[in-house]
């Protein structure tokens, strides 16, 4: 019995050792641009491999990878067995679910509010994600349906007495935490995100007109679905109108003049870009609770809002996030703008299970 528990031992480490050649195999053959593709059926990407593992006291241990799409997902496996003389006397198999090496949205446009100078909310304000500033944080007032993690590079302030000072983010699913002094966090340059995407699309943004002399361009008043344009005005802007399913840059400011409800209900299809100040004049989420903003904003310069607003999706800010009135913000990761900004990662295991019989 016992010499059986020491080959079955032997056989999970040797698994094991599987793994990790599934993850270099992943990243030595793919690469962010250039992902596995899984999207047509079921099949196999690498393997069956055999793989000698260790030899030792008439024991071989030696281990079975393969990788393959099943159902959309990327999945590995690797069985690991331990042979004497022709004979398996033991073997483990373990199933894994994949990260391909990919392409995905920086996390900092996903879960919350960031600014690279202070951030300072006056009103009542519901914040159900994270908010960060590589300076200082001032909320003036949570209510009670807060969620998420408050952080600050300098000092985190609030007058509300129900927030826990915790640098552990795991602590806040239910409450809110904050937690000042922590690490700066990457703020990207917006003027570089705005050439990316002007230059990513090759000639068919929607050019809006430079006409005055101050370097201004000309009003843009937009309505409903945009069907994906881009709009690019090579210097500040005037926006207003309620829309979605568009992505708009100016190098320069952008204001948007009275109430508005961006973005198509339920996801985030719209991203608002400027190089310098943003600032929203009015209500934002004109419709209140039933009818908030789903979108992502950029400013190279400071982020201000006047007015009460319901938005959600992300604020992004390169210098100063602003909130003159209370605000209900709700974090997203449901995000459908193919143009926010990507960072690039390695393959990962996401999860793994040893499998009831040691064959696949």
């Amino acid at each position: 019995m016992a010499g059986n528990h020491r080959f079955s031992s032997s056989a999970l480490q040797t698994a094991e050792s599987g793994v990790l050649d599934l993850v270099g195999v992943l990243n030595s053959t793919y690469s962010p641009s250039s992902p596995p593709d899984c999207s047509s059926g079921d099949s196999v990407l690498y393997g069956p491999q055999n793989s000698a593992y260790s030899s030792s006291g008439g024991l071989t241990r030696e281990y079975v990878t393969e990788i393959r799409c099943e159902s959309g997902e990327l999945i590995g496996y690797s069985m690991g067995e331990v042979v004497s003389g022709g004979e398996v006397m033991a073997s483990r198999a373990l199933r894994l679910d994949l990260l391909p090496p990919s392409e995905v949205i920086n996390e900092i446009f996903i879960d919350g509010l960031k600014a690279e100078q202070n951030i300072e909310i006056n009103g009542n304000s519901t914040i159900v994600g994270n908010v960060h500033s590589n300076s200082d944080v001032d909320i003036k007032q949570l209510t009670d349906g807060t969620i998420g993690f408050i952080t600050a590079s300098g000092q985190v302030t609030t007058n509300d007495n129900d927030v826990v000072y915790s640098d552990d983010p795991s602590a806040c699913d239910s409450v809110v935490c904050a937690s000042s002094g922590v690490g700066t966090v990457d703020i990207p340059s917006a003027l570089d995100e705005i050439a990316r995407i002007y230059d990513s699309v090759n000639g068919t943004a929607l050019l809006v007109d430079v006409t005055n002399a101050d370097g201004t361009c000309d009003d843009l008043s937009l309505s409903g679905g945009q069907d994906g344009k881009v709009y690019y005005c090579n210097g500040d802007l005037s926006l207003s109108g309620s829309f979605n399913d568009v992505t708009i840059l100016a190098t320069g400011s952008l204001t948007h003049g009275g109430a508005s409800t961006l973005g198509n209900d339920g996801e985030v299809d719209t991203f608002v870009v400027s190089g310098g100040d943003m600032i929203f004049n009015g209500r934002d989420g004109g419709g209140g609770q039933d009818e908030p903003s789903y979108a992502v904003y950029f400013s190279g310069g400071n982020f201000t809002q006047n007015g009460t607003s319901v938005i959600y999706g992300a604020i992004v800010s390169g210098g100063e996030i602003t909130r003159n009135g209370g605000i209900e913000f709700v974090a997203m990761n449901d995000m459908d703008n193919d143009f926010l900004p990507k960072v690039a990662v390695l393959s990962k295991i996401l999860a793994w299970i040893e499998l009831e019989s040691a064959t696949y």
